[in-house]
């Protein structure tokens, strides 16, 4: 059997990456699918900052492996579909990519893009490390996280989408 026209664009994205340059890459034209966590990088490790509304309860709990790998070696395979020019795009983009199922499959992640497993240590520092497993999310949910309370945020991110707003 072939490949499907979605692992064909993942594997573009690499091919486009082992150029090395940030400014050309393949676009995915919506095409990939995301787990409904959203983890980001903070000296500390990897932190869940949103989720879908039904995996809420993982805000900020610490992502410790994906599927196998320890959260650095994941999001260092996640880099393959990628280019930076620096550290900082590599950590702002790897996590995400971790996340997008196909890429998670090309990658190694995991076996099967429409599930992958994710051990988390809760923010409690007397909650236990578990392992979840996360599926797709559903077209149309988004991520609630830690910018649902607008009034919370500094002012010049509570109008991101709105062009000329000050």
């Amino acid at each position: 059997a072939g490949l499907s026209d979605v692992q064909i664009n993942v594997r573009l994205m690499m091919l486009a990456a082992m150029l090395g340059d940030a400014h050309t890459n393949v676009g995915s034209a919506g095409r990939l699918h995301s787990f409904p966590i959203l983890p980001y990088w903070f000296a500390d490790g990897l932190v869940v900052v949103a989720a879908g509304a039904e995996q809420r309860e993982l805000i900020g709990a610490r992502v410790v492996k994906i599927g196998d790998m320890d959260a650095e070696e994941a999001c260092g395979k996640a880099e393959a579909v990628f280019a930076f020019e620096n550290r900082a795009t590599m950590r702002d983009r790897s996590p995400r990519y971790a996340m997008m199922g196909e890429v998670a499959e090309a990658v190694g992640l995991t076996a099967d893009a429409k599930r992958m497993t994710v051990t988390l240590k809760p923010r409690a520092p007397e909650g236990a490390e578990r392992s979840v497993v996360l599926e797709w999310m559903k077209p149309g949910e988004n991520y609630v996280g830690l910018e649902t309370d607008n009034a919370k945020l500094p002012l010049y991110r509570q109008r991101r989408g709105t062009a000329n707003w000050c």
